[in-house]
């Protein structure tokens, strides 16, 4: 930049004793053109040379003085240039933990899903035998050869990374389980995704609000119902006040009296009601 700033300098300094000179040197040749006569002619030309050759070295520096000014545009942009790779760089660094922070998520949640599947007797329950039946051989006996066909599909389940559809080897996990397995995976499936949200609460944008209505319709059998209840009541106990979930269900069940909100009976039985009067 030092550099820079002393060769502008030179430059500025150059053109204005040029131009001077150029001046004086107009101001004689016109005195001689008033009173030309031979004597005078050689002196006369010589002045003429030397005014070409000012407004050349004027020419010459007036293409300085433009090299200058787009050294200077170029100075600016490379700083600006500078700004945003440092600015991009922030950002990929930036994604790169955001991206490491999204895995471990991923992780999480794939491992609470299986763990809640796992505890609405899903295995048990869960899959479709005829439709298990028609998988390819090698899902099938994939794993380990010391547990049943069903726990190696199960240890096989993951959640995709471009959907997040809980899959077994590309297969979408709901086409192979029966009605009740259905209702399983997206209990289970709620249930973590929310679980995982309070664990990461500071990364995620979950209202942390779940509203479900009667879970038993797709012939979830009574023990499992409860089985889930215990989750809701693990989590409430693990997250106090953290999160709320609104149930709607035609059985109690294992639900404790100081959570029931509403009661419909036969006689009670409409959310709204007319006021009379």
């Amino acid at each position: 930049m030092e550099r820079k700033e002393e060769a502008k300098k030179e430059i500025s300094n150059k053109l204005f004793l040029a131009r001077l000179e150029l001046k004086n040197l107009r101001e004689t040749i016109d005195d001689y053109e008033d009173q030309l006569k031979p004597q005078s002619l050689e002196q006369y030309n010589y002045f003429s040379r030397e005014i070409g050759r000012i407004e050349n070295s004027i020419k010459e520096l007036e293409k300085d003085k433009e090299v200058l000014k787009k050294y200077e545009i170029l100075i600016n942009e490379k700083d600006k240039v500078v700004e945003r790779i440092k600015e991009l760089r922030k950002k990929i660094k930036a994604a790169k933990a955001s991206e490491n922070l999204d895995n471990d998520k991923l992780e999480t949640f794939e491992s609470e899903f299986k763990d809640m599947l796992f505890k609405l007797d899903f295995l048990k329950d869960g899959f479709d035998t005829a439709k298990v039946e028609s998988l390819d051989k090698s899902i099938k006996e994939k794993g380990k050869k010391n547990i049943s066909v069903i726990g190696r599909i199960y240890e096989q389940i993951v959640i995709d990374v471009d959907d997040y559809y809980p899959k077994i080897d590309g297969v979408n996990l709901y086409n192979i389980t029966s009605s009740s397995g259905l209702i399983r995976i997206i209990l289970s499936y709620y249930l973590a995704l929310l679980k995982t949200s309070l664990i990461y609460k500071k990364s995620t944008n979950h209202p942390f609000l779940l509203i479900l209505d009667e879970p038993r319709q797709q012939n979830l059998d009574f023990d499992t119902f409860n089985h889930f209840l215990e989750q809701l009541y693990k989590l409430k106990k693990d997250y106090p006040g953290k999160f709320q979930v609104i149930l709607a269900s035609s059985v109690k069940g294992n639900i404790l009296a100081g959570d029931i909100r509403l009661f419909l009976s036969k006689v009670n039985n409409k959310l709204i009601k007319q006021i009379i009067g």
